[in-house]
């Protein structure tokens, strides 16, 4: 998890997660909206983004995310959790 608040007025933070499989990250996705009010997303293939207001979350499939190298937009801001 990585820490935004000092540079986005739009969300404090953001998460980056992998999974294997499409059907890995419908279970991600479904188990966010058990316990979250997500506002909207599109599930796709390869990488869904998820607002949860204060909190950004991207769901790769593992070889998506490191073919985007998302991280890399992400290098200079604090990580809360490894």
């Amino acid at each position: 998890m990585y820490e935004a608040r000092k540079t986005s007025p739009l969300y404090d933070y953001i998460i980056v997660a992998s999974t294997i499989t499409s059907r890995q990250m419908e279970a991600c996705i479904n188990y966010l909206k058990d316990d979250f009010d997500i506002r909207g997303y599109e599930l796709a293939d390869s990488w869904t983004l998820i607002d949860l207001n204060d909190v950004i979350v991207h769901i790769f499939k593992e070889e998506e995310r490191e073919r985007y190298g998302i991280d890399r937009l992400y290098v200079n801001l604090p990580i809360l959790n490894k």
